[in-house]
């Protein structure tokens, strides 16, 4: 009989995401560290758009260093397609 709990799965594509949407939103809010005064601080729509090019660029870079981690090339290959578009379309 074969012992299969020593298969491995693969990781999750839910952590994946939840990684990336957490580094995302770090990194709007670390924007704001450049004010002076916290009568500065508002809402910045520049600075959502570029967390989310941010986080975008840090879905292919981390998706391409654990690339065995994710089973599914077809999966992966549709978040790197989606990452570049994301990327692309504020040039």
């Amino acid at each position: 009989m074969k012992d299969e709990s020593h298969i491995q799965q693969g990781a999750s594509y839910g952590r994946f995401v939840a990684m990336i949407a957490t580094s995302t939103l770090a990194m709007f809010a670390l924007t704001y560290l450049n004010s002076y005064a916290s009568d500065h601080i508002f809402w910045s729509q520049t600075r959502f758009w570029m967390a989310l090019v941010m986080g975008a660029a840090m879905i292919a870079v981390t998706l391409c260093f654990m690339w065995g981690m994710y089973l599914s090339r077809r999966i992966n290959f549709l978040i790197l397609l989606a990452a570049a578009c994301a990327c692309c379309q504020y040039r």
